[in-house]
């Protein structure tokens, strides 16, 4: 028996209490986007909103806390905290590389006589890196 319930000799209703960390899906506005864009964005649920009659949740898209009323609720699925974040990742590709050499495809010219058409490539590599 809860304090509330000895008091008024009521059950307290539990409907609003949801499973802290489950995944969550937050209904955006119609009047916050287009005819063709996602009507829900997906987060997660850190709690209750202090302010107001609403949820906190992480939005997992912009990466922001969001407070709001309109959310559905996937208390199934939950939110893996030990994945790890994945980094930029960048290819590193060697300074110099040998002269490399396409394969040779002799080819019929229009006097009859076969034209090689194999080119030598000599350019050096570049490094491409991202940061």
């Amino acid at each position: 028996m809860t304090p509330i319930e000895a008091w008024s000799s009521k059950k307290p209703s539990a409907k609003h209490l949801r499973v802290f960390g489950s995944i969550c899906y937050v209904h955006i506005p119609t009047e916050k986007r287009h005819k063709l864009e996602e009507k829900t964005e997906k987060g997660i649920f850190l709690g209750y909103s202090t302010q107001s009659k609403g949820y906190r949740i992480y939005n997992l898209k912009t990466k922001k806390l969001i407070i709001s009323r309109d959310v559905e609720f996937d208390e199934d699925a939950m939110w893996n905290w030990d994945e790890e974040k994945i980094e930029r990742q960048s290819v590193m590709i060697p300074k110099e590389t040998p002269p490399q050499q396409q394969r040779r495809r002799n080819r019929p010219s229009r006097n009859g006589k076969e034209e090689s058409t194999s080119t030598r490539i000599t350019q050096k590599a570049t490094i491409i890196r991202r940061d």
